[in-house]
């Protein structure tokens, strides 16, 4: 991966204070959104608080990791001032791991699912320490940690359920669904983490080539995701414990098998795209077509975008069935 920094090292050489404090205040200015929306409804401020790390870790890659690190404790502030402390320390736990992932897996030149494996890795290694130092200074065990944190989200799920007069019938089938999730928590986490890191570097990768802080690659980042054969040894081994299993050692396989099932599930989406891009299917179709069978059958959807890039593996759609003008 090539970054066309000529423009930045230009900037660097000759700074402009008023251009660079400007720009940050811009950016600055967009990550503050979610906590403006937060006061008109709590629930619209924490949908879009998804969106925050993008113009902070473009910030930090345009310009420099110190600047980067100063708007993330910027905003931490302000969402300590709007929501209070422990949300702002949250804030601050969260973001710095996952702008310094995004920035490194957009200047690196390794394969794009090691880049977001290595955010992963990156990204969990910083919350396991944080686990740790928090165990210590409560004299807790790292398990017993562990086990708190499920059980307030559980709580908060119930909370939130109760608040919403869901009927008696349905209450046994939640409860069931709160249970599931507390079992599969950590392979939900990493699922989560893996699809949001992916969705950042792309999308900050795009903001950057627009602005002419990068070159357009050709293939694409997505494009160029494939995950090796080993890889299916690994899903074949977890898939059997799964299957075979029992208690803890089931349990351990499904949270393992989640998030590299939502690896394939990223590849299975670049196939799907590179069919759906051959056949000429105009995008707004598309995307009709993906929403109306993620209602209809979302399980479904799921399950076969995984098993398309699981196969992938072998049959390799995007070499087998080409361009037109690359077959040429």
């Amino acid at each position: 991966m090539v970054i066309d920094n000529t423009h930045n090292q230009v900037l660097s050489e000759n700074p402009d204070q008023k251009e660079i404090v400007k720009l940050w205040l811009s950016l600055v200015g967009i990550a503050i959104i979610p906590l403006g929306a937060f006061f008109l409804h709590p629930s619209l401020g924490t949908a879009l608080g998804v969106m925050t790390p993008i113009p902070l870790a473009y910030g930090m890659r345009r310009r420099n990791i110190t600047e980067g690190l100063m708007a993330i404790a910027l905003v931490a502030m302000a969402t300590a001032f709007v929501q209070g402390p422990g949300a702002g320390l949250l804030f601050a736990v969260e973001t710095f791991p996952l702008c310094l992932a995004i920035y490194w897996a957009i200047g690196t030149e390794r394969p794009p699912y090691l880049s977001v494996l290595a955010g992963v890795g990156f990204v969990a290694g910083v919350g396991f320490v944080t686990m740790f130092i928090y165990s210590i200074a409560m004299d807790l065990t790292l398990g017993e940690v562990y086990r708190q944190t499920l059980e307030k989200m559980g709580f908060f799920m119930e909370t939130v359920s109760a608040g919403n007069d869901i009927p008696a019938e349905n209450v046994q089938q939640l409860q069931w669904v709160i249970d599931i999730w507390k079992r599969l928590f950590a392979g939900i986490w990493l699922s989560t983490l893996t699809l949001l890191l992916a969705f950042y570097t792309v999308l900050t990768r795009g903001l950057l080539v627009q602005t002419g802080f990068m070159k357009e690659e050709e293939p694409s980042f997505f494009a160029r995701w494939y995950l090796p054969f080993p890889f299916v040894g690994v899903f074949i081994a977890l898939s059997a414990i799964v299957i075979l299993g029992e208690g803890t050692v089931k349990s351990v396989a499904l949270n393992g098998l989640i998030p590299l099932g939502t690896l394939y599930g990223i590849q299975g989406m670049v196939v799907l795209g590179h069919i759906f891009s051959r056949w000429g299917i105009p995008h707004m179709f598309r995307i009709l077509l993906l929403m109306f069978v993620a209602i209809a059958y979302p399980m479904v959807l799921i399950i076969a975008v995984a098993l398309t890039g699981l196969f992938d593996t072998w049959i390799d759609f995007r070499n087998r069935f080409p361009f037109p003008e690359e077959s040429e």
